[in-house]
């Protein structure tokens, strides 16, 4: 089973039958992976994300996915109402035991434009450009051709028409979201991106016409307190490319630990479930503390694949950090922040 999967997953890539771009179960926690548009978008100056996921632990070979990220919010004080993002993403992943690797950086920007002057409503524009680098590791695959008495022998030829183990390519994705501030106890937000624009082509045989395909992913959030201790937020996320979907759905049910909602020394703790279609059931758990996130999440496998697994599925973390850098402040903007 510890080569077979490997085995699998390059299959996969290789015929271009499911795409290979990774996902966070916490993908309200990955802002930048999820949208450009997010990029800046907070309270304060800059913010420093980290996420890592641990697909299958239960097999011998998981798979396994680091993202880390920068972003800061810019020219706050030189625009009357406006403000934008700049910041800088970076994720690696690993299939199986390590046969095909990933490695992407980008750098992203938004522009988020007032649409009224106590910044109650916005639209974002946002934008990402960057390198995509997979490599196959020839040493972890064993292949049909290569078995002999019994056991695999790498010294044979396998007889696979690779012409490379190394492709790159440049990438584009684009993001728009509205952001909306009802009342005091209700917002909501809504977002839709678009993901390998320039569809660049992707193969290790050298089949130049074989392209990645477009991805879109749409989601909506919105957050209601129901007084200053209680707060449900539902959200939603769908995504589809090449003929494949996906679609999260579910609610973070929060415990206010102070009624500093929405300023820098909020504190609260949050227990969630969301359900990904026809695939896992999402548990989550997190914890805001004044200028730090945490979040942690595990997904219990409902489709097919428990058999493989026996129902385990993957876990996640994500830990996030808010901080100031200049003491400029305007005292009429208030920007809503997206928590879990």
């Amino acid at each position: 089973m510890k080569r077979v999967l490997p085995i699998i997953a390059c299959l996969l890539t290789f015929s271009g039958i499911f795409a290979q771009d990774i996902h966070f179960s916490q993908y309200f926690a990955s802002p930048m992976t999820l949208n450009p548009a997010q990029t800046g978008e907070f309270r304060s100056t800059w913010r420093g994300t980290i996420n890592y996921r641990n697909q299958w632990a239960s097999i011998p070979a998981p798979f396994v996915t680091y993202a880390l990220s920068y972003d800061m919010s810019i020219l706050n004080c030189k625009m009357k109402y406006d403000h934008m993002g700049l910041g800088f993403m970076m994720f690696t992943d690993k299939s199986g035991n390590g046969a095909l690797s990933n490695f992407t950086a980008r750098m992203s920007y938004a522009y988020h434009k007032a649409l009224d002057a106590d910044n109650k409503h916005k639209v974002s524009l946002g934008a990402q450009l960057g390198t995509t680098t997979k490599r196959l590791d020839f040493t972890n695959l064993f292949f049909e051709s290569q078995y002999n008495d019994g056991g695999f022998d790498q010294d044979i030829p396998s007889d696979e028409p690779f012409e490379t183990d190394k492709i790159s390519y440049l990438d584009m994705i684009a993001g728009i979201k509205w952001t909306s501030n009802i009342n005091q106890k209700l917002n909501f937000n809504l977002g839709y991106a678009m993901y390998h624009i320039s569809r660049p082509a992707e193969s290790f045989l050298g089949d130049e016409t074989n392209d990645l395909g477009t991805r879109i992913s749409a989601n909506g959030s919105l957050t209601y307190l129901f007084n200053d201790k209680y707060s449900l937020s539902p959200s939603v996320l769908y995504m589809a490319q090449s003929g494949a979907s996906n679609l999260v759905v579910g609610a973070a049910f929060g415990y206010q630990l102070d009624k500093n909602f929405g300023s820098r020394k909020y504190s609260a703790f949050y227990l969630g479930a969301f359900y990904r279609n026809q695939d896992a059931m999402l548990l989550f758990t997190g914890v805001d503390y004044q200028r730090m996130r945490f979040g942690f999440s595990y997904d219990v496998t409902t489709s097919g694949l428990r058999d493989a697994n026996f129902g385990n599925g993957g876990f996640e973390i994500s830990l996030a950090y808010i901080g100031d850098m200049p003491k400029c402040r305007r005292k009429h903007q208030l920007i809503h922040c997206p928590r879990f």
